[in-house]
C-alpha cells in the first residue's frame, strides 16, 4: 500500500464515523508495525483478496462500542451487538475502499471476535491507526500487500 491508498482508508474511516455518528474520531499518531497485532475488546475483520491480499480490521473497546450503540439508539448492548457493530463498521470502510479500488479489490463478509483471533494472516508490516471518539479508543489496522506475479 502506498501513502495515497493509506490516506484513503483514513478518510473513509473518518467519513464512516462522521456519517454514522455525526462526529469524526480524532486521529492519534499512526505507526507501521512489524510484529504483534493490536486487539481491543471487539474486532471486525474483513479479508481482502484480488488486487491486494491480507485484511483490514477495526478493533474497539467495549466502552466505545456501547457508546456508539447508544448513539444509534440501540437499547441492546451485549457483546454480540458490539461485535455486530464493529463488523458493520469494518465492512462499511472496506466496501467504500472497494468502490475506489474497483472490482479486483475483493472483500469478505465480516468476521467478528471478542477475543484476539489466532488465525489472521497478516503481512510482515501493518499500518496501525489509533483513533479516539469521545475519549474512547479504537484502532484501524491495514495489512495489505500486492500479490507478486
Amino acid at each position: 500500500m502506498n501513502a495515497t491508498e493509506l490516506s484513503l482508508f483514513v478518510d473513509l474511516t473518518l467519513g464512516c464515523f462522521t456519517k454514522t455518528f455525526n462526529e469524526p474520531p480524532s486521529l492519534q499518531p499512526p505507526s507501521i508495525e512489524f510484529s504483534s497485532s493490536n486487539y481491543l475488546d471487539h474486532t471486525g475483520v474483513i479479508d481482502i483478496s484480488g488486487r491486494s491480499t491480507g485484511c483490514v480490521y477495526l478493533t474497539v473497546t467495549h466502552a466505545l462500542a456501547e457508546e456508539l450503540l447508544a448513539e444509534m439508539g440501540e437499547p441492546e448492548r451485549t457483546a454480540e451487538t458490539c461485535r455486530d457493530l464493529v463488523g458493520e463498521l469494518a465492512n462499511t470502510i472496506s466496501s467504500n475502499a472497494r468502490s475506489h479500488f474497483g472490482e479486483q479489490f475483493k472483500i469478505s463478509i465480516p468476521r467478528t471476535f471478542s477475543e484476539p483471533p489466532g488465525d489472521l494472516a497478516m503481512p510482515f508490516s501493518t499500518f496501525v491507526l489509533p483513533l479516539q471518539w469521545r475519549d474512547r479508543e479504537a484502532i484501524l489496522v491495514i495489512g495489505l500487500v500486492e500479490p507478486t506475479e
